[in-house]
């Protein structure tokens, strides 16, 4: 026994191993014992404990909070009376005093919720189940970890089990409260699983390994993936004109997910997988300078997803990404819009993949012009290889194909597209899409002809998936892309909102 604030309290043989293992001075932890609970924690190299009654709820949270700020306050008192005082420990001390009382307030209210929940019917067999035992799960929160002492009941006759409690907090198979999804939402996709642990410490002051925030954002991740398939709510065009940038970007894949890929490597294999990127916003801004469209401010939506280009072969079923493509047109409303210009490197199956899902006419096509700039760049530079007379002819090729002469620079090319390879490659490359070519007459209509807003894009997933000897699963490059998708979009509170309303209908 140990006598702590006028009361005779039985010391909890797990609770006090546990601090004076720890060994951290002002650590806390609540024990529920009959009649109410009792809080210990580590006080001068000491376990010190507090009685609180059941039946004073108010009272056991109040107990909760001030018994993590009674052996704080003396000693930074005396910190910032020294004369060098150290203000980002005490704040950082006082924070993490607020938590750990806020994590004790939390636990006791849902242990108190536990007590009042009925007994639920078994859902096998309709049968009352009975109270059978008690047993912790721990959650991480917004305050830190928090173990909870919840009711496990269990059906005589079929032998079925549940934790009212879990259910009733949406929590059920769960390891982190809604709280700390929001954090990883907006951590995760960002930074490294590393970096995001140490930001999470520094800005919440919730301590969380590399190793979990990887296993949980993967699979926020996929339920994220789900979210964006369930929710696919029509919109409104934001104007009459929409555009439809798409690119792709190569991710580092494990081994066993390349197998049967072709790639860049000397012997044909590949390292990394392609995350096919689209991009769809507005640009009806005008560059004061030039006249040129420019891309209107938080416009742009983005979806990613690592997939064939192509539905399977013999299938007459979308490939998964035009599907995905299908539904985030819907949801931005590009079938109502009056033009869609889709700016793309030319690629065949993206012109029909757009043709299938918007068709009616009114798909603009336009060859980005970067990419066709690049392949001009190679064919004069196989041509003259060095000097002044290289830069002059580029700079005539180039001011022929902004003036939509595509056809014309074929012609002069042509000669030499017999002694090299990249001179036949940009002749066949334009003759296959000169009708895309028309850079005149698009930004005569006020048209953007280049792909900057998804090249961008494709920088910014990269930065997330592309880390030095970061090798992905396709499953978790998915899951890590809709998650980053949603950060982009701005839809993280609403996969929130989507992600309560599923664990209240389950």
């Amino acid at each position: 026994m140990t006598q702590d604030d006028g009361n005779q309290v039985p010391r909890h043989p797990d609770a006090v191993a546990y601090l004076e293992g720890l060994g951290e001075e002002g650590a806390a932890v609540v024990r529920t014992r009959e009649g109410g609970y009792t809080r210990y924690w580590l006080q001068d190299g000491e376990v010190r404990s507090l009685d609180v009654s059941e039946d004073r709820p108010l009272e056991a949270l109040l107990a909760a909070v001030s018994a993590e700020f009674g052996p704080q306050l003396p000693k930074l008192a005396a910190d910032l009376a020294s004369g060098v005082p150290d203000l980002d420990g005490v704040e950082r001390a006082l924070r993490d005093a607020s938590l750990g009382g806020g994590a004790a307030a939390l636990k006791l209210l849902f242990e108190q919720l536990d007590r009042t929940l009925p007994a639920p019917e078994c859902e096998g067999c309709g049968k009352p189940m009975v109270r059978h035992r008690t047993a912790a799960k721990s959650f991480l929160t917004r305050l830190g970890r928090v173990e909870v002492e919840r009711t496990y009941f269990h059906c005589r006759s079929c032998g079925k089990g549940s934790f009212p409690l879990d259910r009733a907090l949406g929590l059920e198979g769960g390891a982190f409260t809604p709280g700390m999804a929001s954090v990883m939402a907006e951590t995760a996709p960002l930074m490294s699983f590393e970096a995001a642990s140490r930001h999470i410490a520094n800005l919440a002051g919730v301590s969380a390994s590399s190793s979990s925030l990887q296993r949980w954002s993967l699979a926020l991740g996929e339920e994220a993936l789900r979210f964006e398939r369930e929710e696919a709510i029509a919109g409104k065009p934001l104007e009459s004109r929409m555009y439809l940038s798409i690119d792709g970007t190569g991710i580092p894949m494990r081994k066993e997910e390349t197998a049967g890929v072709r790639g860049k490597q000397e012997d044909g294999s590949a390292k990394s997988r392609e995350a096919k990127l689209a991009v769809m916003y507005t640009a009806e801004g005008r560059d004061p300078e030039t006249g040129a469209a420019l891309k209107d401010r938080d416009s742009a939506t983005f979806s990613c997803l690592i997939d064939s280009a192509a539905a399977a072969s013999g299938s007459t079923e979308p490939s998964d990404f035009a599907r995905r493509l299908g539904r985030e047109a819907k949801r931005r409303g590009l079938h109502d819009a009056g033009e869609i210009v889709v700016i793309s490197d030319g690629a065949e199956w993206i012109r029909s993949t757009c043709d299938e899902l918007f068709g009616g006419g009114k798909v603009t096509f336009v060859l980005d012009l970067w990419h066709a700039l690049e392949y001009a760049s190679d064919a004069v530079k196989a041509i003259l290889p060095e000097g002044a007379e290289r830069d002059r002819r580029f700079a005539e090729v180039k001011a022929d194909i902004e003036a939509g002469r595509a056809g014309k620079v074929v012609r002069e090319l042509q000669p030499f597209s017999g002694r090299h390879k990249d001179v036949e490659d940009c002749c066949r490359y334009f003759q296959n899409n000169i009708e895309r070519m028309r850079y005149d007459r698009c930004r005569d209509r006020g048209m953007q002809v280049g792909s900057g807003v998804v090249e961008a894009g494709c920088r910014q997933f990269g930065l997330r998936l592309k880390r030095s000897g970061t090798r992905w699963s396709e499953r978790g490059a998915n899951a890590m892309l809709a998650l980053k998708s949603c950060a982009m979009n701005l839809r993280v509170p609403d996969f929130l909102d989507w992600r309560a309303n599923q664990a209240i209908a389950a």
